[in-house]
């Protein structure tokens, strides 16, 4: 099924999505204030944008799954920490662009590999790779801008498929 909203209306509290099969698309952007709990299924943000406002969190419990595209946007935007790690679908581990904006000495933890084909934006807090690998796709860049910052691993990778240079310098937590 689709999940729609009217514009302006494009918020919820909380979300969970628990299917035995399939999932669900987003039809329109959406903001999450609250808890987002992805216990089974796939959430579809293909074309839109998903966006984990302040008081955002997601539950370390669960399956489920995202499944963005080259026309998808996440946007996390939290004065803390999430959670739970971000999971995405295998073969549909691709958005266009990824903003991390949390609090300081918080951030945002990589649940599966994910490439990038548009922007990402580290403005604060720290990305954890966690053993997976970060690829920016041939129209991917890094922002120059933000202070946000990488935390790898010996299992973590970092791939540059840009057709030019980066715009921003990748900076490493300490």
């Amino acid at each position: 099924g689709a999940l729609n909203f009217t514009t302006g209306s494009n918020m919820l509290n909380n979300l969970t999505l628990n299917t035995v099969t399939g999932g669900l698309t987003l039809a329109s952007d959406l903001a999450v204030s609250g808890l987002m709990t992805l216990t089974s299924g796939s959430l579809s943000i293909v074309g839109r944008t998903l966006t984990l406002n302040p008081t955002s969190d997601v539950s370390a419990s669960g399956t489920g799954t995202l499944t963005g595209s080259a026309t998808s946007n996440l946007v996390v935007n939290t004065t803390g920490s999430l959670t739970g790690a971000l999971r995405f679908a295998t073969g549909a581990n691709t958005l266009n662009n990824f903003v991390v904006n949390t609090g300081a000495g918080t951030g945002v933890t990589l649940g599966s590999d994910l490439g990038v084909s548009g922007l990402v934006t580290l403005t604060a807090g720290t990305l954890t790779l966690a053993g997976h690998t970060l690829t920016l796709n041939t129209a991917g860049n890094l922002s120059g801008t933000g202070i946000g910052t990488i935390t790898g691993s010996t299992s973590s990778s970092i791939v540059v498929n840009t057709v030019g240079g980066l715009t921003g310098s990748l900076r490493f937590a300490a």
